[in-house]
């Protein structure tokens, strides 16, 4: 499943001034090993970026030029409003979580996923034995009104500080990331679980006892250097490459930088992969500026280098007034007053910087659909439990959703819209459709009773007495597979 979320913010709200360089070349490696001798002094502001890796959260700042100028020199628009918006995938990922968590504590256990097939039971419509997509985004629109403390989507990867995003929500998150299995009002996270060393989080430990509870990691958000700085280099008005690079903070944890190109790299840190991209701008002032100031030497017919009116309505600059272009107000518009119109009104646009967010991590309902046909049959749920161990990142011994984000995509662009767009755009998931799986092993009374074609027969679909079923079924999990139905002839 692939989530794409679009953050449309201010630059300046969301990216720190100032950009570096690493001297990194194209198809380079850098290997960080947590022990921080590669950091380099910090200064400005507190990083406002945490990324949600399965393991532990990293601490970012990111930086972005602009032209040469750091974006927080230049003009920015007001504050846009961010939203999260729910694809059917996403809410039939959150709806299995949901379900199978049955304390809802936020952690899925092996007891919890032993008892799958049962839990999921319910939720079967069409009384087939199986559990489809659709049945899950049906159980997750039912309940949609229900307001149980329990988690509806998939976190996202990104969280940064704005209008809508403050210190204490990042906070909170980080306690539900990585603080479950305690109650809510007594999650609190140490060094260990935060990945930072005991004398990182001293000065935000009010306490003194070695853990941060919501208020106190609030203050950390705001106050702690650091840990990696990823810098994006773009440009509008002028021409350029865009470039993408990385620098080490105060004590980095291990990752690993992969420059694919100067515009592109991947990033691997804490169990998370992060493609990342700087993208060229779709619409640039500058080449409109070009292109207007080629057309003044189309539409100037008497190359006397100024436009009258009549030539002027022929430049087709739209919604552009004669008198408002031509500054002295001689009745003459020269390129100079061409050029200048055109600079005040691209100054007058909303300055954006886009950053799209793609999950491109595997679903936990396509990690159990190993056969895969779009639906989970109850041999595939018998052994949820016994893939937990593959999930499990941090290996605890419980499975949050956080561990299920592997891969994510980061694209970041310099914009210049036409019109505010109050919300955060999102593309809905690729559609998936339902695998016809071979039906060729067994015999053929087997095939016959597999009604639902998911390779096994269970005794609703046994056709014989239970004692039959029961010596058939050698394993005893309630199932006949393929192997022991051939051992029946």
């Amino acid at each position: 499943m692939r989530r794409v979320v679009r953050l449309l913010m201010p630059a300046a709200i969301l990216f720190a001034g100032g950009v570096f360089t690493d001297g990194m070349s194209p198809g380079g490696v850098i290997a960080g090993d947590g022990s921080g001798r590669h950091s380099e002094k910090q200064s400005g502001p507190a990083p406002a970026v945490v990324l949600f890796a399965p393991v532990r959260p990293v601490f970012l700042r990111l930086r972005v030029q602009l032209d040469g100028e750091t974006v927080n020199n230049r003009q920015t628009g007001p504050p846009l409003v961010l939203s999260a918006q729910t694809e059917t995938g996403g809410e039939a990922d959150a709806s299995l979580f949901q379900h199978l968590d049955l304390n809802g504590d936020g952690v899925l256990t092996a007891d919890e996923l032993r008892k799958a097939r049962e839990t999921l039971a319910p939720l079967d419509a069409d009384d087939d034995e199986t559990i489809s997509i659709a049945e899950l985004a049906a159980a997750s629109q039912n309940r949609g009104s229900r307001s149980d403390g329990r988690a509806n989507t998939r976190r996202l990867p990104l969280m940064m500080l704005g209008p809508d995003t403050s210190a204490d929500s990042i906070a909170e998150a980080l306690l539900r990331e990585y603080g479950s299995g305690a109650k809510p009002g007594d999650r609190r996270l140490d060094a260990a679980a935060l990945g930072l060393a005991p004398q990182d989080i001293r000065p935000f430990d009010g306490a003194g006892d070695g853990r941060l509870g919501a208020s106190e990691l609030a203050k950390l958000v705001l106050g702690l250097p650091p840990q990696l700085e990823l810098s994006f280099e773009l440009f509008d008005q002028r021409r350029g490459r865009p470039r993408v690079s990385v620098a080490p903070g105060k004590r980095p944890p291990a990752f690993e930088w992969q420059q694919s190109s100067a515009d592109a790299a991947t990033l691997v840190v804490n169990g998370l992969r992060v493609a990342l991209s700087a993208k060229r701008t779709r619409s640039s002032v500058g080449d409109m500026s070009r292109f207007y100031a080629l057309r003044f030497n189309i539409v100037d017919a008497d190359k006397n280098n100024y436009l009258d009116r009549k030539e002027f309505a022929a430049l087709g600059l739209p919604d552009a007034d004669f008198t408002a272009v031509d500054a002295n107000g001689d009745g003459q518009i020269v390129p100079t007053e061409l050029a200048n119109y055109l600079k005040r009104k691209a100054g007058g646009q909303v300055d954006q910087v886009l950053v799209a967010v793609s999950d491109e991590s595997k679903s936990l309902f396509n990690f159990l659909d190993t056969r895969p046909d779009g639906r989970l049959c109850p041999r595939e749920l018998n052994a949820a439990a016994a893939r937990l161990a593959e999930l499990d990142k941090n290996k605890d011994g419980q499975l949050t959703l956080g561990e299920l984000r592997t891969q994510i995509r980061i694209e970041v662009e310099a914009r210049r819209p036409s019109a505010p767009r109050p919300n955060i755009l999102v593309a809905g998931p690729r559609s998936q459709s339902p695998t016809v799986v071979p039906r060729d092993r067994g015999p053929e009374w087997f095939l016959r009773m597999d009604r639902n074609y998911d390779g096994d027969v269970s005794w609703r679909e046994f056709l014989g007495p239970r004692q039959v079923f029961d010596q058939l079924d050698a394993d005893h999990d309630g199932l006949l597979s393929p192997e022991e139905a051939e051992r029946a002839k």
